[in-house]
């Protein structure tokens, strides 16, 4: 499940990260991942772009699913700890080598940043429970 919800949200960083990790030990200068195709600034851009919006809105539905199936807030965060752990650690790894290869011509969130978002994730319904909206209306009523 950890796993599985990880590669849900960051799987095109790991793909990235496994093919660059390729050619750049198999190249003297690290320089030449530009060369290839796939990283290219402006893909590389789209690729920030598509796991941000995966962060963004598959983070919050995963959360807000396991709310459904359990109900215990202590049970959701151990849950949560490592897969938000990897999201972060996915980041912090992407951040390193587009800082390295490419500067300021694609922008990426630090592992920070990102980090603050996913704890405000599980902690934006009442009691820091993560509960959709038709579960807190049951309980409502």
């Amino acid at each position: 499940f950890i796993l599985t919800s990880t590669r849900n949200v960051v799987d095109p960083f790991l793909s990235f990260l496994t093919k660059a990790g390729s050619l750049a030990s198999s190249a003297e200068s690290t320089a030449l991942m530009t060369a290839g195709a796939f990283a290219e600034p402006g893909r590389v851009q789209e690729l920030v772009d598509r796991v941000e919006s995966s962060v963004q809105q598959g983070v919050p539905e995963l959360v807000n699913k396991m709310a459904l199936y359990l109900t215990n807030p202590v049970t959701q965060g151990i849950l949560l700890k490592p897969i938000k752990a990897n999201i972060v650690d996915a980041y912090r790894q992407m951040h390193e080598l587009i800082s390295r290869e490419y500067g300021d011509s694609v922008r990426i969130r630090n592992a920070h940043q990102v980090q603050v978002d996913l704890d405000s994730f599980a902690l934006s319904t009442p009691q820091g429970s993560p509960v959709s909206s038709s579960r807190r209306l049951e309980s409502d009523t």
